[in-house]
Formats: structure tokens, sequence, C-alpha cells
């Protein structure tokens, strides 16, 4: 049977009243948190124990089994249980919001259970309907969503600012506030974001949800991201794989063409479409969309630069922000808008120009890669890269498989016999300080996999699409 909760399904009045803010009651800024020198013994410990270990698991287990229930429509039913009202889908919402909130300012008070409260708006994100709740949901259950994504703006946009200004450090000593925007846009802000946008992009809410404000606030977190994912930093060589996985979400997730501002007037979505010259001065944004994201290179420019990577030979050490940020960005990015595109629609004017050339000179340009850094050691990026390419494998041209994959193949079968022989040879000659070489051929192997996991989940699926 479907769930049907009655009234307030959260539990009893004041259930969640000590640990989640009401949505006007604004926690006090991070800083608070923590006083000077030591750490304040919170004063409703057991309240904060109870939410933790009880109310979490519940809600983690009741929307697990239930996310489909509460994603449904009557128009259009996932499961076997039903659909939710539109009033239950609010409540969901409204959840998301003060909890985000919660984790925002206050997310320390948790100490060990911290990734606890993490997991469960990674379940919340999944389970939000938020197409209808921004299309018929009360104003100020939009207006928590809408402020999740400009908090969620403004703290990026602080993390980009602390990197630049050199704040971020790898001492101990780092300054308190400097430090817990770090840790929480890392721990918790970015894994989240990532979730939603990646439910909202698999559910093809982003014309209904990424509007107006809400845009406005995405466009932010594409700039801050991808200037993160481009900026050279030790901090940043670690985050840059979770950095370029929530911008390839984000890319798949919006609804304008934003490597082609030259065709936005074309997209009735934009906000340079729906807004008024004076509207979108008030919303403090330039007069021209060009402006919008002045440090991300258009399409065309991308393009060339990952063709020019190909040809050069060039290892992931030179540009590791193409591989692990370009790349990642570029595969959801193509095969979203090649649906809207010309080769799709019969009729333009088209708000992009994305073809299908441009997905199969992507994916020749990523087996180049791929080839170019095969048998090297911490190569690790090359199975995400697998993962990250799939989406554009299903538009590849039969031409690939002569021209790309047959000579992958062939190179890694020459490394795959190389390894063997020397293995046999190991066998052979049975030396007692055979050790060593045995470590050797044990990491041989090792390589070996990972470049057999870098090619063949494209390959697979390419020729199950070109049979």
């Amino acid at each position: 049977c479907y769930p049907r909760p009655l009234g307030d399904p959260w539990g009893p009045p004041g259930c969640l009243s000590p640990c989640v803010p009401p949505p006007n009651d604004r926690p006090a800024p991070p800083e608070a948190v923590v006083s000077s020198g030591r750490v304040e013994k919170s004063p409703h410990e057991q309240e904060i124990k109870f939410f933790a270990k009880i109310l979490l698991p519940l809600i983690n287990q009741y929307f697990h089994n239930h996310c489909l229930y509460f994603l449904s429509t009557p128009a259009k039913v996932l499961g076997s249980g039903g659909h939710a009202s539109n009033k239950e889908k609010e409540m969901i919402t409204s959840l998301f919001c003060k909890l985000a909130a919660l984790v925002r300012h206050r997310v320390s008070l948790f100490g060990t259970d911290a990734p606890a409260v993490v997991n469960c708006l990674h379940i919340l994100a999944r389970s939000l309907d938020a197409r209808t709740v921004m299309k018929s949901g009360p104003e100020i259950v939009k207006a928590g969503l809408r402020s999740f994504f400009e908090s969620a703006s403004e703290d990026i946009e602080k993390m980009v600012e602390n990197l630049k200004l050199g704040k971020v450090t790898q001492s101990r000593t780092q300054v308190k506030g400097v430090a817990q925007n770090i840790n929480y846009t890392t721990v918790a802000l970015l894994p989240v974001l990532t979730s939603l946008f990646e439910h909202v992009a698999q559910h093809q809410f982003g014309d209904d949800v990424i509007l107006d404000d809400v845009q406005v606030s995405c466009y932010r977190i594409l700039c801050s991201i991808y200037s993160l994912g481009t900026t050279r930093n030790p901090y940043v060589e670690r985050q840059r794989p979770a950095l370029g996985e929530c911008l390839a979400r984000l890319a798949a997730a919006m609804p304008v063409a934003f490597l082609e501002p030259h065709l936005n007037q074309f997209n009735p979505c934009s906000v340079y479409s729906t807004k008024s010259p004076r509207e979108r001065a008030i919303l403090g944004l330039p007069s021209r969309v060009e402006e919008m994201c002045p440090d991300i290179p258009d399409l065309e420019r991308l393009m060339r630069d990952i063709g020019g990577l190909a040809e050069s030979g060039a290892r992931y050490t030179e540009m590791p922000h193409v591989i692990e940020v370009t790349l990642p960005m570029l595969c959801n990015y193509l095969p979203r808008w090649w649906e809207r595109g010309p080769d799709t629609l019969p009729q333009g004017p088209w708000p992009t120009a994305v073809t299908g050339q441009h997905l199969n000179a992507l994916l020749g340009n990523i087996l180049r890669i791929v080839v170019n850094n095969l048998g090297i050691d911490e190569a690790s990026w090359m199975k995400r890269l697998a993962v990250f390419a799939q989406p554009i494998v299903s538009k590849a041209r039969p031409e690939l498989l002569r021209s790309h994959f047959i000579p992958t193949m062939e190179k890694l079968k020459k490394r795959a016999g190389k390894v063997v022989a020397e293995e046999e040879q190991l066998r052979m000659e049975a030396k007692a300080e055979g050790e060593d070489a045995e470590l050797l051929i044990r990491d041989e192997f090792s390589v070996l996999c990972r470049d057999l996991y870098a090619l063949y989940p494209l390959l697979i699926r390419y020729v199950d699409n070109s049979r």
C-alpha cells in the first residue's frame, strides 16, 4: 500500500522544532556557532541526539522507500502506490529547505552524526517534485526553495573569494569562518547540489524550476564552480572531481544554452527573455547575456581546446581542469541541447547550434585522450571519464569503430599480451628473489584493468547502439 500521512507527517507538533528552524527564523551566522577559544555545549543536546539517532534514520528510510510515490502525479504514476497530494509535496520541499538551512548554520552541533544529516538531504532532494511545487505551491514554499539556491550561490562565491585572497591554507591555524565555509561547502553543499541537479535533469524539471531568481542563482553557481575547477590550488586539486561532477549535473539541468549566448534570444526560458531590462537591473544582471559567464569560454572554443589537447598527446598533469571539469560539463551539455537543435527539430529558430557532429567529435577526442594515457600510473580519472562520456555514445557515428575504437583495442591487446608474457616468464624462472618482480607484475595488471574499464564501458554501449 502507498503511504498516506495524515495531517502533519513528521510527527506531533514540536517534534522538529528544537532542530529545524521555521522559514522566517534566520539562524545566526556560522561564526556565532563557536565562541572564541572553545566550543560551547548545546543546550538542546538531548533533542539533537534524538534528531540524529532516531528521527533522521526514520526520514531516510521513509523517503527512500516511497520516493516514487512523492514524484508521481495523477497524469504519470511512476510506481504501483498511487501519487502524493500537492500538500504532501509542499511539506517535503519545506522540510528539505529547513533541513538545508539547519545544515548550513548548525552542522557543527551534530559532530560525528553530520554525515547522516547530509545523507538525509540527498534522499529528500531525490524525492522533490519541484515542478509541481514551483507551478502551484504557495509562495512561502517557493520562497524557501529560491532561498536555498541563493544561499548556495553566496556560499560558493565566498569560497572562491577566500581562495583568491589566499585565506585557504593547509595549516591547522586557518581562520575559523573560512574553515567553516570550506568545510560546509565541501562536505555538504556540493554533494547535495550534485544530487539535486541530477534529479532535476533526470525528471526534466529544469524548464519549470530553474527560472527567474533561481536561474540567476544557478548562473552564479555555474560561474563559481567553473572558476574553482580551473584554479591551480592544492585544495582544489583534491576537490576537482567533485566540482566537475556538480558542474556536469548543472549543465544537464540548466534550461539555457549558456555556452552559446549568441543564440539566447531564441530561448523562452532565459531570464533575458522573461524579464524586462528594468527587472534585470533590479536583479543585478548585466545588460548583455554574454556577460553572465565571462570566465567560461563559448562552445566552439572549448571544442577546439579539447581537440588540441587530444592531438598534442598532452598528459593529465598539463591540463587537469580540461579533463576533470570541461569534459564532464560538455558530455552533459551536448546531449541535452542536441535534442533541441537543428538535427532534432525540423524548424528554427533554435536556441542552440549543437549537432551530431559536436557529439561525434567530442567522443573521438575522448578516445584519443584515453589512448594517450594508456599504461600510465595514477590515472583514476580515466574511469570517471568513461562514466561521464556515456550520454554522448548513443549519438556516435559508425565510422568511429574503424578510426578510433579498433586502434585503441589493438593497443590494449598488445599491452595485455606483454603483461601476460612477463607473468609467464616470471613463473618459468621461479627465482627466489622474485617477490619484487611479482609485485611489479601485479601493478601492471592493475593498470591494465583500469585501462580496460576506461574503454570497454564506452565500447559496449557503442556496439549495442550500432548493431
